[in-house]
């Protein structure tokens, strides 16, 4: 819809890079860790072979997060998990982080800042997801309107106000 101009303006928070037609701007990086819900039976694993019997859940709708997760086994010298669930419906994925001893990766600043994640517990593994990265999407050479302008103004100084801890700004 941003190739064929029938949106302006989209969002992004992905784990890699973006190979789209379009401009993209990134806004923010945001660090990430490998979390469970606190006391579940994975709190306080400190390696992927504890966590040989886990569920991972994620919300990623395309493939890299499974392919991710198995390529992390496979080079640990781990037979891939037996169970990767996709979920994306939000309201399911945070009842079953709730109600499952499931693995799935968060932000830390959403660990530190959100009642939800305040509920859950990062674990101690000796390597980490790979960093989430805004990016806000607009067709080639589009040159914005002045309230698109002003709510982008808006957009980057919310961004800019949140807390370094978990977080980095681009620029």
């Amino acid at each position: 819809q941003l190739r064929n101009r029938t949106l302006d303006l989209a969002f992004v928070a992905v784990t890699g890079p973006i190979a789209e037609s379009v401009d993209i701007r990134a806004i923010r990086t945001f660090d990430t860790a490998f979390v469970t819900r606190e006391n579940g039976r994975f709190a306080g694993a400190t390696s992927l072979e504890a966590l040989r019997d886990a569920e991972w859940i994620h919300a990623d709708a395309s493939d890299n997060f499974p392919t991710y997760i198995r390529d992390l086994h496979e080079h640990a010298g781990l037979p891939p998990p037996r169970c990767i669930t996709r979920c994306t419906s939000y309201a399911l994925f945070y009842s079953l982080l709730m109600t499952n001893d499931a693995i799935f990766s968060w932000t830390r600043l959403s660990l530190a800042e959100t009642v939800f994640g305040q509920k859950l517990t990062p674990l101690p593994l000796p390597m980490s997801p790979p960093p989430l990265q805004l990016y806000r999407l607009t067709p080639p050479g589009l040159q914005l309107t002045r309230p698109a302008s002003d709510f982008l103004a808006h957009v980057e100084a919310a961004f800019a106000s949140l807390p370094v801890t978990g977080s980095r700004a681009l620029r």
